[in-house]
């Protein structure tokens, strides 16, 4: 026996393999990108690594200060795996003079992050229901105290919702900026050519630094409405929307897997309707 498809019945969609045909690019460093990377390929998408950003590491005299304070830290605070590399090495670096990880709760922004700081030798305290600065702020409020002294590792620039709120609730906040997120000029030349050509169908933006590039170079080819975006949470999703970039689809949890699983239910409906 055959089966047969009308032309206005298309074939159903694999369960195993969702994203069948559809072409991926991941905006995040590829270094980073690799989980994510097989995770795609392995529900069938067709893959490009795009990163439009890059770390680039600042002085670090800040951070090793923070770090050798002779008042101890209530608690220390991540909102991304790069702060906790910076974090890691120099206590590396430092040696026994680096107390303030040791003596202080740790509060990691999500699960990818609380995995970095388990990997090194962390455990996290802390880990909010709503993996945000802002789910972390609101998990913060009932445990930080008015005097309570708080260390925050990030990247330079970035918002400062997290320390403002917490000095707010009459916390002692320290901010240290060990690198920043610059454009990489190489990935934003590759995008700029892919959207151009109409070969991207989702972008997969991990981070608001990216999602400021993406809008920016989709604006040059005059795709940006057209451009699809699969968001890791609500804190860079709201930054593509602000953008004027269309979000199809929202991690449930800052993590690869609850990516595509919310990228793999938009194609999932977007093939029934």
């Amino acid at each position: 026996m055959s089966v047969h498809y009308f032309a206005d019945m298309p074939p159903p969609v694999d369960a195993s393999r969702p994203l069948a045909g559809l072409r991926v690019a991941i905006t995040r460093e590829a270094s980073r990108a690799r989980v994510l990377e097989e995770a795609l390929r392995a529900r069938g998408a067709d893959v490009r690594l795009v990163p439009l950003v890059r770390t680039e590491a600042l002085a670090q005299a800040s951070l090793d200060a923070a770090l050798r304070r002779a008042v101890p830290f209530d608690w220390v605070l991540f909102t991304s795996r790069t702060a906790v590399r910076f974090a890691l090495e120099a206590r590396a670096r430092l040696g026994g003079t680096a107390r303030a990880l040791d003596g202080a709760a740790v509060a990691a922004v999500g699960p990818d992050t609380a995995a970095a700081l388990r990997d090194g030798g962390l455990a996290p305290a802390l880990v909010p229901t709503r993996h945000s600065g802002d789910g972390l702020l609101e998990a913060l409020t009932a445990r930080v105290t008015p005097g309570a002294r708080v260390l925050h590792v990030v990247a330079a620039g970035a918002a400062d919702l997290l320390p403002r709120g917490l000095a707010r609730l009459g916390a002692d906040v320290t901010v240290v900026h060990p690198y920043r997120t610059v454009e990489d000029e190489t990935g934003a030349r590759t995008m700029r050519s892919l959207l151009a050509e109409r070969e991207v169908d989702v972008a997969v933006v991990t981070a608001p630094s990216a999602v400021r590039v993406l809008a920016r170079v989709a604006g040059e080819t005059r795709a940006r409405s057209a451009v699809r975006v699969a968001s890791i949470g609500a804190t860079t999703t709201r930054a593509a929307r602000e953008a004027g970039l269309t979000v199809v689809a929202e991690a449930q949890e800052a993590t690869p897997g609850s990516l595509v699983g919310a990228l793999a239910e938009w194609a999932n409906e977007r093939s029934r309707s």
